[in-house]
């Protein structure tokens, strides 16, 4: 059940809005950009303050595991880590 909820299509006010004008439509996406943000972007999102990605994950998605898993590390490629293999063990 979880997996659908992942993968339906959320309406484009749910997309995460990047500080810089971006969008980030699901969790998959956000694990592919996490390669391509600059480090001001990504520390505007992701700082010793908060972590609006895992607040989107939680909010939207209603991913309460996953969001926690993120809120653990503030280093761009552990978090995409953690998002994929979360997406892995959901093909499952």
């Amino acid at each position: 059940m979880k997996a659908k909820k992942m993968l339906k299509r959320i309406e484009p006010e749910h997309y995460f809005s990047l500080c810089t004008g971006g969008l980030i439509k699901d969790i998959k996406e956000l694990a592919f950009i996490l390669d391509y943000l600059s480090n001001e972007e990504f520390n505007h999102h992701v700082n010793a303050n908060k972590n609006d990605f895992s607040r989107w994950i939680r909010d939207v998605f209603g991913e309460e595991k996953l969001a926690e898993d993120l809120l653990k590390t503030r280093d761009r490629k552990d978090m995409q880590i953690i998002l994929l293999k979360y997406l892995v063990n959901k093909k499952r």
